[in-house]
């Protein structure tokens, strides 16, 4: 089979903003592409200091936040949970606002490893240039953003690499200053989001079809794909997520979550990331995508829980039905031929793949533990 890769191996630098949007999740789906393309060789992932340092920054920060939480909560409560032994043994386990760092900034550097991210130093800008840009009021700073001296350093850092490289820099970034800034620049590509930047990168590939007539072809054919999805959605196991923010209740580990019915399966994002040639006038396009699953299921509950809102046991076991929905990933290979006008035509579905890397034996998908149709237990 002969691979024909829709990208050169381009540079992509991220903001700090994209990891806030993202919450720093590293098996979603975003950085999953990113991770993929990269150790593909397609494309190259750049850093800069800036936000390097800013990230490690976000996660010192939330971590300490997250252990201040939930130690005002121990104590706000703790006339009522003094003599409360699984309470006690949860302040016991906690772990401190440094493990809880330790783990994060590893989840961190595994993504940086893994999609092999270059750190770019801003030991190369130069001071003078920085304050040139702020006293004449020049983006990134302006009337009403005085303090953007960061996004300065990162700009500069960047514009920097692509005159020494000789090379277009592709900027992801929602910040509007970033955006001006990149305008007047030939060698900074701005883009808002990320399918944005990878749809754009397909276009500019010298491929003999258009990027908009796999869409439709895929999208006529979808309910193949949704019915797949439908299949492979009714075997995963289901659990409650974690009730830490729901803390009146002890746990929500004595559930058993049933699929009862898939009400709605749709696709709701779609980018391709991959053509190959499986045989002459025939070849098969990769998506990376997201399914949105309207389902409904029963809930049975045997376990006692112990309410802390009423300060009493609930012995009852009783039977609900929930409705939820879910947005998943979902892999989708298709397969194209060529007819004797040399167009292309759908002839199968390879392969669909729902939640990839998930495993079906062990894993389990968390739903909302919301209150609105649990009412009988809380």
């Amino acid at each position: 089979m002969n691979k024909t890769n829709i990208f050169i191996p381009h540079l992509i630098t991220l903001d700090t903003e994209f990891f806030r949007r993202k919450n720093f999740h590293y098996k979603s789906r975003c950085f999953s592409i990113l991770n993929s393309l990269s150790s593909r060789g397609e494309i190259h992932l750049i850093l800069t200091e800036i936000v390097y340092r800013e990230v490690l920054s976000d996660i010192k920060n939330g971590s300490e936040e997250v252990y201040r939480a939930a130690q005002k909560i121990i104590s706000k409560e703790s006339r009522i949970c003094n003599n409360s032994e699984l309470v006690r043994q949860f302040i016991g386990e906690m772990p401190d606002a440094k493990s809880i760092e330790n783990e994060l900034l590893g989840q961190f550097h595994d993504f940086i490893n893994s999609a092999k991210v270059e750190i770019l130093s801003i030991e190369e800008v130069s001071n003078q240039e920085i304050l040139s840009l702020y006293f004449s009021r020049q983006p990134p700073f302006n009337e009403g953003k005085k303090y953007e001296f960061p996004d300065a350093f990162s700009l500069l850092t960047l514009d920097n690499l692509a005159a020494e490289r000789d090379d277009h820099v592709y900027v992801v970034s929602n910040d509007s200053d970033w955006e001006i800034y990149c305008k007047d620049k030939e060698n900074l590509i701005y883009f808002s989001d990320l399918s944005k930047l990878l749809n754009y990168l397909l276009i500019q590939c010298e491929l003999d079809f258009e990027e908009s007539e796999i869409y439709k072809i895929l999208e006529e054919n979808i309910k193949g794909v949704e019915k797949e999805v439908e299949t492979q959605f009714c075997k995963i196991s289901l659990a409650f997520e974690d009730p830490f923010n729901h803390y009146l209740v002890n746990s929500l580990e004595g559930f058993d979550i049933k699929i009862k019915s898939i009400e709605d399966v749709c696709l709701c994002e779609k980018i391709l990331v991959e053509v190959q040639e499986l045989e002459v006038d025939t070849l098969v396009f990769l998506f990376d995508t997201e399914f949105d699953i309207t389902f409904s299921a029963d809930v049975d509950c045997t376990d006692v829980e112990y309410n802390y809102a009423k300060n009493d046991y609930i012995g009852t076991p009783f039977n609900v039905s929930i409705k939820r929905t879910l947005s998943l990933p979902v892999n989708i290979s298709m397969v194209l031929v060529r007819g004797k006008d040399y167009s292309l035509k759908f002839k199968a579905f390879k392969e669909t793949e729902l939640n990839p890397n998930f495993d079906y034996e062990s894993d389990v998908v968390y739903i909302s533990s919301e209150r609105a149709d649990l009412n009988c237990f809380f």
